[in-house]
């Protein structure tokens, strides 16, 4: 996950990790639920409105365009995505027992490393 110039990532340490895809997806899938929710009370323009204008569209290309900038006009949406997928990796990593890294242009660090997340080896 990227954000700005911060990058986030969870990783599998072999011997250690222990791999739930199906885990993983529904934390990728909450995270998404509540970025969604978050969107759709913070957006200027309402979710009615919004799907409107969109059923007049004649491809999905443009849809995806104008949903994108409805994001960009979003108050608050970068730093709540951020929050909400740096929740996510934290959560991936303390239930796995993955590696968190967590780094600022280019200056990375192990959140793991440094026990934030207090991830004990199997």
């Amino acid at each position: 996950m990227a954000s700005g110039t911060h990058i986030y990532a969870v990783i599998y340490r072999s011997g250690h990790s222990n791999l739930d895809a199906k885990q993983i997806a529904n934390i990728g899938l909450g995270v998404n639920d509540k970025a969604t929710d978050f969107f759709d009370k913070k957006c200027p323009v309402g979710e009615a409105e919004r799907n409107s204008a969109m059923l007049d569209m004649d491809s999905s290309k443009q849809q995806a365009q104008y949903i994108l900038l409805r994001r960009r006009e979003t108050p608050g949406l970068g730093k709540e995505m951020e929050r909400l997928s740096i929740i996510g990796c934290k959560e991936i990593a303390q239930r796995g027992n993955f590696g968190f890294y967590a780094g600022d242009q280019g200056r990375g660090f192990s959140v793991w490393w440094y026990k934030y997340l207090q991830l004990k080896l199997q």
